[in-house]
């Protein structure tokens, strides 16, 4: 019995829930249709001869004649569809073609009549047959509006059998259309980047109409909770096509829960709908490699959102976790702080008040004089309390009197202007008086026990978390007698509160609602608690947000158990970058956020970073990440670099790409002459501004293209490390850093500078208030977090490519898991480039637009000999550390020994078996400095071997004359 009564429970709640939907009827229905549409078949075709049924059907042949058959075939194929739909939607659409199936049924049965030549209608009615009454009446109305006579063949007969006709073909066409087409199931692309979709304690799934009700996961760890979970799927109404439709829009779709929501961002849907079409001027975007979506379990963060409630719950705070938002680091879970209740003893107070202040409006009301021959005693109440059923106001009095001794006499008198009067008297035979004490005591007394009889308190039963809510019930009459509504605005006005009170006239309760004195929970409070978390998530570190930028809430950053690699490629393929590489050349993609919305900036706008962090952090992946960002969204002409890296293996790899100007530079002596012909070539592009009034790079380039001459590229400065620099020479590097920040922005030259050691003497405060856009990858400490960062929070970031994004436009922090560019990736670039350079030099020699002298000028293999712009810079600092004794000593090659002529026949030997010349050459191959190369390229130039310098960097000067004779010294 104990196991048949659920069993019983279960099938009842089955069939009330069938009742609900309202498929239980319609199924009925459907049955009916079936079982009256074969027997009434079975009837007319004569197989059943039960005497009320066949008279049934055969009043239906008089009304329909042969069309009873086609009924027949309808009522079984509505009630067919009832049972295998027993809830159909019955749309605009579906009603029209009802409405048309009914047209088509009559115009049949009206067309059967009509077809029915040389036969009496009427008898054709009474035999069953043609198309019945119904058919006769709306056959003979057409003939009528025709003016047809008899039932011949005539023309006007013919004319009614097409109308009919076409009415028929026409109505049955259109209601039958729909079951002749054919539904092709919509085709949904998987998408990798998909987000998770808002759902509550149940698991994420990459589309919103595909997630699982949480019975139904499979997950060991599901959480439990006491209240059925809803909002686990979307409405009925939000079909797949229209939730993709959102998706693609970008809108959030959030669905609470009893205590947390996943929210998917909205950006995560970065891939255009369309093939990522780049010009064949640039290189292909599949150079780069697409990485694989990693996933993480849905019941882990589920988890972790009750370890942080409990944790909270624990030290004494109100919060809850109302978003989760997953990104491929870390996921950051949005709490919502709460109040914390410590009204207990601001709400026995206010209780305290009010329950004294009823007393005393009571009091007031109840007046007992005394009489001078100290006799008798009048008592004068409201009406209202007398008349209470609740008071018992002539029962309490007398014993009351009878407690003080007073119960000799009790007389009712008159009642006037709504106050009644009791008259009281002593024990004459006792000769007794009353006292005044006496007196007292029954006004008090009897005051108490009214207040006590006459109102009921509901100790704030209604009471919420913003509010306080107190109801005081009376008998009728009550408030108007006391001026309760005054006492209670009295009251609660005394106790400070900002309340109101709802007592309608006539009405026999009282609401008060005050504001709750309760305090909202400090942000300060939860990110107090940071290492608390740590340790309740068992987490290696976590970085409390708090709160989030433009959200009220505070944000627990908790690392993933498996960390997702951001690549390149899918953030490029991203709208949000093409938007902005739309706008600008200079577009750079940095990684994903911890919503894995893929996070991009402009380096135009920022216009220079500054990027912190220690060893192994991600700086030069960052750094290769943005160089291969510019690459390949720019040709040479229109984008130069400058590599600095006194490392020597991190930018040597981009060696070869056609965008850098000479060759990544690592020689730290070096290094400062190549930064003052930045600064020199800052200041020549301001000239060449003000010769034509131009304000920026964009307007001089705009005017160059009026002129058809060639424009201005735009520099991008990379140094992988400022500390060996500002090690070496402080004082130079830092002017020469904080000039170019301040004044190259609009001449196009950007900086992109990095340091592992990010202390004050290495980042000045000067050069950290020239870069406002800063990146911090793990930091030691947080004194390096402030000072790149101005805050902390760097020092407990992952690394490997966690870092945190000052934007300048937004203000605070972003955290960021950086993309990563491999090596391969690398090579395939500049082996692009390399070879589209290659295509373009070959194509113009083919076309006459390049000049070849000889076949030594241009080998298709041959190694460059690079020769950049800076070298007479470095020339001069070389010499100017000479002159300040910091030089070396002879082998510097700024000694003159009178060997000018020899080196002029080396230099000509060299000229005459390499075929080319530039001052790195000769530098190289005699072996002498730099200052003394230079002076013997003078000397060819002035004797008429060599030309003037080439303006186009990496190329050597031009040979005038091969064969010249040697020169003689002169003794």
């Amino acid at each position: 019995m104990a196991k048949s009564q659920p069993a019983q429970h279960n099938h009842s709640t089955a069939v009330v829930k069938l009742l609900n939907k309202g498929r239980l009827w319609r199924s009925v229905i459907g049955v009916l249709l079936i079982v009256a549409g074969v027997v009434t078949l079975l009837t007319a075709l004569g197989l059943n001869t039960g005497g009320v049924l066949a008279g049934a059907v055969a009043l239906l042949q008089k009304l329909f004649g042969i069309g009873i058959f086609l009924l027949c075939i309808i009522a079984i194929g509505a009630g067919g569809y009832l049972l295998l739909n027993p809830n159909p939607r019955m749309t605009r659409r579906r009603w029209v073609q009802v409405i048309l199936a009914e047209v088509a049924f009559f115009s049949f049965l009206a067309l059967i009549h009509t077809v029915s030549f040389g036969v009496d209608p009427y008898q054709l009615v009474q035999g069953g047959g043609g198309g019945g009454a119904v058919g006769w009446v709306l056959s003979e109305a057409l003939w009528k509006i025709l003016g047809v006579s008899g039932n011949g063949m005539s023309l006007m007969r013919l004319l009614s059998l097409l109308i009919w006709l076409v009415i028929f073909a026409f109505s049955a066409f259109v209601a039958v259309s729909p079951l002749l087409m054919t539904h092709t199931p919509l085709k949904r692309e998987e998408d990798a980047d998909a987000p998770a979709v808002a759902v509550g304690r149940a698991p994420i799934h990459t589309k919103p109409w595909e997630v699982a009700a949480p019975e139904q996961s499979d997950l060991p760890a599901e959480p439990k909770l006491d209240k059925p979970i809803r909002g686990t799927q979307l409405p009925l109404s939000d079909r797949p096509e229209k939730a993709e439709r959102k998706l693609a829009r970008g809108e959030a779709q959030n669905v609470k829960s009893n205590a947390v929501i996943i929210k998917a961002d909205e950006a995560r849907h970065d891939k255009p709908a369309k093939p990522y079409a780049r010009p064949d001027t640039l290189p292909r975007i599949d150079l780069l490699k697409a990485v694989k979506e990693v996933k993480n379990s849905d019941a882990d963060a589920q988890r972790l959102a009750d370890v942080i409630e409990t944790t909270l719950t624990q030290f004494g705070l109100a919060g809850k976790v109302v978003e989760i938002r997953r990104g491929p680091t870390v996921t950051q879970f949005g709490i919502e702080p709460g109040y914390l209740d410590r009204g207990a003893q601001s709400r026995e107070k206010a209780l305290l008040k009010i329950r004294n202040a009823l007393n005393a409006a009571v009091y007031e009301a109840v007046d007992v004089e005394l009489s001078a021959e100290k006799t008798t005693a009048q008592i004068k109440a409201p009406v209202a309390i007398i008349d209470a059923k609740e008071a018992g106001f002539k029962a309490l009095l007398k014993a009351l009197l009878a407690e003080l001794d007073l119960s000799a006499s009790v007389g009712e008198g008159d009642r006037r202007s709504g106050r009644a009067v009791f008259e009281i008297g002593a024990d004459t035979e006792r000769k007794l008086k009353i006292k005044a004490g006496q007196v007292s005591n029954l006004r008090r007394e009897l005051a108490a026990a009214l207040c006590d009889r006459l109102f009921e308190v509901d100790d704030f039963a209604g009471s919420d978390q913003l509010t306080e809510r107190l109801t005081i019930s009376f008998p009728a009459g009550i408030a108007d007698a006391l001026g309760l509504k005054d006492v209670l605005e009295a009251t609660i006005l005394e106790l400070g509160l900002a309340g109101e009170i709802d007592l309608p006239r006539r009405s026999t309760k009282a609401d008060i609602v005050w504001a709750k004195q309760a305090q909202k929970v400090r942000v300060g409070a939860i990110a107090a608690l940071q290492n608390d978390f740590a340790l309740a998530l068992a987490a290696p570190s976590i970085r409390i947000e708090a709160p989030i930028p433009g959200r009220g809430l505070v944000g627990i950053e908790v690392p993933n158990a498996n960390i997702a690699t951001v690549d390149l490629r899918s953030l490029m393929e991203s709208e949000a970058f093409r938007r902005i590489a739309a706008q600008s050349p200079l577009a750079i993609a940095l990684g994903r956020d911890v919503s894995g919305t893929a996070v991009n900036a402009d380096l135009g706008r920022m216009p220079h970073v500054l990027i912190a962090g220690t060893t192994g952090s991600g700086k030069s992946v960052c750094i290769s990440a943005i160089t291969v960002c510019l690459a390949m969204n720019n040709r040479p002409e229109d984008l130069k670099l400058v590599m600095i890296d006194p490392k020597m293996v991190e930018l040597s790899r981009f060696a070869g790409l056609p965008h850098i100007i000479g060759k990544p530079e690592s020689d730290i002596d070096r290094i400062p002459g190549v930064l003052r012909w930045v600064t020199r070539e800052m200041d020549s592009r301001y000239k060449k501004f003000a010769e034509i009034g131009s304000r920026n790079l964009s307007d001089y380039n705009e005017a160059m293209a009026r002129k058809k001459e060639a424009p201005l590229p735009r520099i991008v400065v990379l140094i992988d490390e400022l500390a060996d620099l500002m090690l070496q020479s402080p004082i130079e590097t830092e002017k020469t850093i904080c000039r170019l920040a301040q004044m190259a922005r609009a001449t196009g030259i950007h900086l992109v500078v990095a340091t592992q050691r990010p202390s004050v003497d290495v980042v000045t405060g000067l050069i950290k208030a020239n870069f406002p856009a800063r990146i911090s990858f793990a930091v030691a400490s947080a004194t390096d977090s402030r000072v790149i960062l101005d805050q902390i929070g760097a020092e407990s970031l992952l690394g490997r490519g966690d870092m945190l994004f000052l934007n300048p436009e937004k203000g605070s922090p972003e955290r960021l898991q950086g993309c990563f560019v491999s090596d391969k990736e690398v090579e395939g670039v500049i082996d692009w480039w390399k070879k589209q350079i290659e295509t373009e030099k070959q194509e113009k020699i083919r076309k006459g637009e390049l000049e070849v002298t000889s076949e030594e000028d241009y080998v298709a293999n041959k190694k460059p000999e690079f020769e950049t712009p800076w070298e007479m810079v470095v020339a001069e600092m070389a010499a100017e550390r000479m002159q300040n004794g910091n030089g070396g000593s002879g082998s510097s090659g700024m000694d003159d020994d009178g060997g000018d002529d020899e080196l002029i026949n080396k230099a000509m030997e060299i000229i005459r078996a390499n075929g080319n010349v530039s001052t790195s050459l000769l530098q190289r191959k005699l072996r002498i400095g730099y200052p003394r190369a230079a002076r013997l390229m003078e000397e060819l130039k002035e004797m008429g071997y060599v030309g003037e310098a080439s303006k186009q960097a990496g190329k050597g000067r031009d040979v005038l004359m091969k064969d010249a004779p040697p020169a003689t010294t002169e003794e």
